[in-house]
């Protein structure tokens, strides 16, 4: 009696068999080799980077689009502003960004990197933070990449708060790419202590308590940043170290990464 025929065709039987050798090839890459590799030491964890600086904004205009090439935010952004000839114009964000949170405009069709900042301390929310515009500040902002509002030129609006130990705290990713971010800010009557941590702890906090202002002038901290391990959160806080007068606070204008 002769054995029974397979009801599969020899070449569906060799289709499967390359099939199955390519998937059991794709596995050994993505879990064996890497693992391997690692032990052996064929796949080095790079140095930890945090490094920082601070300086005056020497720029008039300052494009967001140019400059934040992976993703770029910008806090307190109205466009009826605009049409207004006060000096300032404001109210607690709770007030005037009932449709954006924070009155935030970001980078579009990207993912978004930089996260929405948070607020800390003890204040009353009905009145902080405040959105501000400030009509003959030194330095504008402007983009054509944005989202809600897709474009903006001289924009001069910020975020702040008040009271001493308030401030706030926005986190963007780290792993082994070498990245830049830079964040915008400005002081009234005011100390800051700018904090900048990796959440693996792979070097020191970046710590700067430099910047403190009795006039309102803009200024940019500039943090290059690597962990040795993937999927790292680098976190950043400002904090009003201290309060000139009772009549400080600290704004928050805009963040750009690269």
């Amino acid at each position: 009696m002769s054995p029974p025929k397979s009801p599969w065709p020899r070449s569906d039987k060799i289709a499967l068999a390359s099939f199955i050798v390519a998937l059991i090839g794709v596995v050994v890459s993505i879990l064996v080799i890497p693992k391997v590799s690692d032990m052996l030491g064929l796949n080095p964890q790079p140095n930890p980077i945090l490094e920082g600086s601070v300086s005056t904004v020497s720029s008039s205009v300052i494009n967001l689009s140019a400059e934040g090439t992976l993703d770029w935010i910008h806090w307190g952004y109205l466009e009826r502003d605009n049409a207004s000839s006060a000096e300032f114009i404001g109210n607690p964000i709770i007030v005037d960004c009932q449709t954006s949170s924070h009155c935030t405009n970001r980078k579009q069709n990207t993912h978004s990197q930089i996260s929405d900042f948070t607020v800390f301390g003890s204040f009353d929310s009905s009145k902080l933070p405040y959105r501000l515009y400030a009509r003959d500040v030194v330095t504008k902002f402007s983009w054509n990449d944005g989202s809600p509002i897709s474009s903006a030129t001289n924009a001069r609006t910020t975020d702040y708060m008040a009271g001493l130990g308030n401030g706030f705290k926005i986190q963007v990713p780290a792993d082994r790419t070498t990245h830049t971010l830079k964040i915008y800010l400005a002081l009234w009557q005011a100390q800051l202590k700018f904090t900048a941590s990796l959440s693996d702890g792979s070097v020191p906090d970046y710590v700067d308590t430099s910047v403190q202002s009795r006039a309102y002038y803009d200024d940019v901290y500039t943090i290059t940043y690597r962990t040795p391990n993937p999927n790292q959160t680098l976190t950043i806080t400002l904090t009003m170290l201290s309060d000139y007068q009772n009549a400080g606070n600290i704004s928050l204008i805009a963040a750009t990464l690269q």
